[in-house]
């Protein structure tokens, strides 16, 4: 059994006040991390501003979550999974889910050309560094995706 370290996510400090539109309180949040520590603690912090984050642990999972469920909004995936690798995340996304969605890919490393690739594979965003350090930015990203969605309505 493997021990759990405590996540990297400083669910102390984030925004203070995301302002997240009425109409679209309550989205629902893939968040793949092979992780458990990353997963519960973003599902612990997004909840304080009606997000709604369903975990999946490997590629396997997300793919089978995604196959259904045609409800989420959003996936933010760490780029590399136990079963999957780099571009096979993306690609195995786009191909299963049917609905409209906004990707965002989360890399270790500062990999441009890797970063092109995504992004071209489908990504809608890139982020540099794990999730703790990305949070901030990720949840900026969420209100701007959420808003967003509401002004088209």
């Amino acid at each position: 059994m493997t021990e759990e370290k405590p996540s990297n996510i400083n669910t102390e400090y984030c925004l203070v006040n995301p302002k997240i539109s009425e109409n679209n309180k309550n989205p629902l949040i893939l968040f793949c991390d092979e992780q458990k520590y990353n997963a519960n603690s973003l599902k612990s912090l997004l909840r304080r501003y009606h997000i709604n984050v369903d975990p999946a642990y490997c590629l396997f999972d997300a793919v089978d979550k995604l196959e259904n469920n045609f409800e989420y909004k959003l996936v933010i995936s760490d780029i590399d999974l136990p079963d999957g690798k780099g571009l096979d995340v993306v690609s195995k996304i786009r191909k299963v889910y049917e609905g409209p969605l906004y990707l965002i890919s989360i890399l270790e490393c500062d990999d441009q050309e890797l970063k092109g690739k995504l992004l071209e594979a489908g990504a809608n965003k890139v982020y540099f560094g794990d999730i703790g350090k990305t949070i901030d930015s990720i949840i900026e990203e969420i209100q701007k995706l959420f808003n967003s969605q509401d002004n088209s309505k």
